[in-house]
């Protein structure tokens, strides 16, 4: 699990910065840092897998070795085997395969429950973020938002080192809010604490970001003041503002802050939006008020870019704001602010995006304008606004090196206006959106609706290789014949037994009892090597084929164009490098292991029966349509829960996802509840689907039962009869009866197997369709001209470039 886990963040990391790795050709790289991950977990699952197959070939061997040692011991002893009594312990002997069978399952899973509950309770043990121990609970007068006295602030040591020590066992974006904060607002690096080191004027060592700490600070702020927070680069601008939402640990002193349960409303610098339409992310759960949602969306400078957009403020936002530009998504963070018009904000440099003119619109219209009543601490370091700020912190290591009016700071601070041509120039809309917008098309995600086609199946065949497939289906010839040629030869000794001591053979010789015995041991003994061989050889298949399918999956998704990453969220993709590979490594392998075996043991049981007993034709017919006709209707019932347990299962995913990037901003907003009770929709969703899978099982199993009963009910029916009439041979009606008894159970296997088995399948299916259908990146061009460039320009030349095929030109 912990290589697993490894592995789908790898990939998770990989899908969040795509663009980057693809600008900078980086893709090689962090695929062989992907598949490396990989041949680690193979590794395990190579031997978890043989040791499976160990299992498998003592389990099915072991009533057939049983068998043989009380046969073998009973004749031994003097005794004469007869056929009430040794097809009756055949028959009970073959009642154990099941049960054994699924022992080292049992525990296997039991296994694997322990060592998730271990890691779940691991998350559970963690300290939760308890605001009423972080504030003094003696209320703040209304007229302060925050009052700090003394107060030390740090990123807790304890979590580097756990973190470092261990990173599969806790992930550092639930357990702890700091991390949360420093990290998750944009996926990147972006605090302050981050950059964090000496001054200039010493040469001591760089401080570790989770080491970073504030120190001694005392602060009032008063409520409806503009409070401007600056210093140089790693600072702590930023840790305060996580201070103040008690994202940081703290180490002493009393901070007070008005109305904890409202919360504030915090802008980061790198903005956080959530996949939905761009009415949704600036409502963010509470009602539309129309005279006021267009007052904000004038105020933030959004009406311009709404009449571009298709479907105005309807259209969809990719995941984290990706078909915006950075100023469009700044301006989103801030309008979604503004609206939920609370009553203090954290903005954290939100101004660093967007063009020069556009910041001076926001700050007047929005910061100095519809928010001028209410309690602003802006950290930035454009000074050039600062001069109607009511109160300016200048922070420096950590500490607080002054408060006072603009007057009194900012000619301290004339140093930092050489910032504000370097983030202003960073912030530049480059990427126009008037046609990006429509790449959000599909919101759900489509699946199919019929059986499961032979491609599929083929397609799994093919990653085991033509050579293992041709060796799995003789290996299951070989197994299945010696078995039924044991039981039968067993026969012909009970019947050699009863009748005589010896039997004569078509060719004029003799054959004892004693030679019965040894030709019995020696079938056992070829059947148990048949039994090793088809267990390691279905074995070594499916780790070759889970090893071909991942890599197939994960260089086609790698290399696929990036606007399937625009259309696509980001917990769809990972749902198929998590469960669904998760189910082609060791569901789908299993079950239909599972399959074949019960497959063709129901295939020898039926020629044993009917050859013993050919009237059982006659019982059978009537009973086959009414057999294919459950068995449809399951296999389509499971196939189709299946199908929607995996499409409920994405938006599970992509909303955990979403909440972990977004967490610092959620419980600043106090939206927590709001996203908890999303995530339990899905949950429900989710289970829902696996309710109604196991309530289909227990419908099969009912009917399937049933025609067993019809089914041994005839055999027993018949056997009495011929018993009366003395027409066949008491072994062979011996033998007879003992397999029909396990036609019924083996019916019942076949049918669920199968179901599993294409159940799983659609597992396979759904990484066949992004192995087949992405487009992935074309790679082959025109060279350039020799001893291109010569000078260092580009010039195009009669271009036109469009996102998608049916898009109109973007340029």
């Amino acid at each position: 699990m912990r290589h697993k886990d490894e592995r789908v963040a790898s990939m998770a990391e990989i899908l969040r910065g795509i663009r980057v790795l693809k600008l900078h050709v980086w893709e090689e790289h962090f695929l062989e840092k992907v598949l490396n991950i990989r041949k680690n977990e193979l590794k395990y699952l190579k031997g978890r897998k043989y040791l499976d197959a160990l299992c498998v070939y003592f389990w099915a061997t072991t009533p057939i070795v049983i068998s043989v040692l009380t046969f073998a011991t009973y004749y031994l002893m003097g005794n004469q085997l007869k056929a009430a009594s040794v097809f009756t312990t055949l028959a009970l002997l073959n009642m154990l395969i099941a049960p054994l069978n699924a022992f080292p399952w049992i525990l296997n899973g039991l296994t694997e429950a322990w060592v998730s509950l271990k890691r779940v309770q691991r998350f559970f043990d963690e300290k939760d973020s308890n605001l009423k121990d972080y504030f003094d609970q003696e209320p703040v007068e209304k007229r302060m938002s925050y009052r700090l006295n003394d107060c030390t602030f740090n990123w807790s040591e304890e979590e580097e080192s756990e973190v470092n020590k261990d990173k599969e066992k806790r992930d550092p974006k639930i357990t702890k809010s700091v991390l949360c904060f420093k990290t998750k607002s944009s996926g990147k690096r972006k605090l302050d604490p981050e950059e964090a080191g000496s001054s200039s004027e010493n040469t001591t060592p760089v401080e570790s970001p989770l080491n970073f700490s504030l120190k001694n600070i005392n602060l009032n702020i008063k409520a409806g003041s503009l409070v401007a927070v600056v210093g140089p680069v790693g600072s702590g601008k930023s840790s305060l503002l996580a201070a103040l939402l008690g994202e940081m640990n703290k180490v002493k002193g009393n901070i007070s802050m008005w109305n904890v349960e409202g919360g504030c409303a915090l802008v980061t610098q790198t903005p956080w939006l959530q996949r939905g339409t761009l009415r949704d992310n600036i409502l963010f759960g509470k009602n539309f008020d129309g005279p006021w949602y267009k007052t904000v969306m004038n105020a933030c400078c959004l009406t311009p870019d709404l009449e571009s957009f298709r479907n105005g403020d309807s259209v969809l936002v990719g995941d984290e704001g990706m078909t915006l530009s950075a100023g469009q998504r700044a301006r989103v963070a801030l309008a979604r602010a503004t609206y939920q018009n609370k009553d203090i904000y954290l903005l954290d440099d939100v101004l660093s995006s967007v063009d020069v003119h556009v910041a001076r619109h926001l700050y007047s219209k929005v910061i100095c304008g519809l928010l001028k009543d209410k309690t602003r601490i802006f950290c930035t370091n454009q000074v050039q606004l600062l001069t109607n700020a009511d109160l300016i912190i200048r922070l420096d290591q950590g500490s607080v090196c002054a408060v006072g009016t603009p007057l009194e700071i900012l000619p301290e601070v004339d140093e930092l206006c050489s910032f504000e041509q370097e983030l202003v120039s960073d912030g530049k809309e480059i990427i126009p959106v008037k046609e990006k917008e429509q790449i959000v098309e599909n919101e759900e995600e489509a699946r199919e609706t019929s059986a499961v086609s032979l491609k599929v199946w083929r397609k799994y065949g093919s990653s085991m290789g033509l050579f293992v497939q041709v060796m799995i289906f003789v290996s299951m010839v070989l197994m299945q014949s010696s078995r039924n040629v044991t039981d039968y030869w067993l026969s012909e000794w009970v019947s050699a037994e009863t009748n005589t001591n010896v039997t004569r053979l078509l060719y004029g010789e003799y054959l004892t009892s004693k030679s019965y015995m040894l030709g019995y041991v020696l079938l056992a003994v070829i059947n148990t090597l048949f039994t090793l061989m088809r267990a390691f050889i279905f074995a070594y298949g499916g780790i070759r084929a889970a090893t071909k399918i991942h890599e197939k999956l994960v260089n086609k998704v790698v290399s696929s164009k990036i606007t399937f990453f625009d259309i696509t969220p980001l917990g769809r993709i990972l749902n198929r490098f998590s469960s669904d590979t998760y189910t082609v490594d060791e569901s789908l392998p299993f079950i239909l292991n599972i399959l074949l075996a019960q497959l063709f043991g129901l295939f020898g049981a039926l020629v044993i029966t009917i050859n013993g007993n050919p009237w059982l034709c006659l019982i059978f017919a009537p009973l086959i349509p009414i057999y294919n006709y459950v068995q449809n209707n399951y296999r389509h019932t499971s196939r189709e829960l299946k199908r929607l347990s995996s499409v409920t299962l994405s938006p599970l995913y992509s909303h955990i996802n979403e909440t972990l990037q977004g967490l610092v901003v959620i419980r600043a907003f106090r939206s927590l509840p709001r996203f908890i009770r999303t995530n339990e929709e899905y949950l429900e969703n989710y289970q829902k689907t696996l309710f109604a899978s196991e309530a289909a099982n227990q419908w099969l199993n009912l009917r399937l039962q049933m025609i067993g009963v019809a089914i041994v009910t005839a055999v027993g029916f018949t056997a009495v009869l011929q018993h009366e009439f003395d027409v066949v041979d008491a072994a062979v009606v011996g033998l007879t009866v003992s397999y029909a008894l396990s036609i019924t159970s083996s019916l019942n296997s076949v049918v669920t197997a199968f179901a599993e088995t294409e159940r799983e399948m659609v597992s396979m299916e759904r990484i066949g369709q992004y192995i087949d259908e992405i487009q992935s990146e074309v790679e082959a061009g025109n060279d350039p001209p020799y001893a291109w460039p010569c000078q260092g320009v580009v010039v195009f030349e009669s271009v036109y470039l469009k996102y998608r095929e049916h898009l109109i030109p973007s340029l």
